[in-house]
């Protein structure tokens, strides 16, 4: 998800849909965690993106590709707020109740 904040900080150019369609299934999710808004960043560089735009594409790509699976790592790469945990934010916000 590395897309934006120049070359020190670039990893991809491909969006996370292209990468899912090019056959990446390992991502590495990084979250700037701030009054329970779970931003994408690579250091302090937003990445035009938010937890849930991921998931969603995840979800939507594995609704299409039903035998496909998808490993993510989830890291917190700042809490700027000193917020709740990022997990209690998941839990919270993005939990299957069933």
């Amino acid at each position: 998800m590395a897309r934006f904040g120049g070359p020190a900080v670039q990893a991809q150019d491909l969006t996370l849909h292209e990468q899912l369609r090019y056959g990446i299934r390992t991502l590495d999710i990084r979250c700037r965690h701030t009054n329970g808004v779970c931003a994408i960043h690579h250091g302090p560089y937003f990445q035009n993106a938010f937890l849930g735009d991921v998931l969603n594409e995840i979800t939507n790509f594995l609704s299409i590709y039903t035998t496909e699976a998808v490993l993510m790592r989830i890291k917190e790469e700042a809490n700027v707020q000193n917020d709740p945990g990022l997990e209690e934010t998941i839990a919270s916000k993005f939990s299957d109740p069933y």
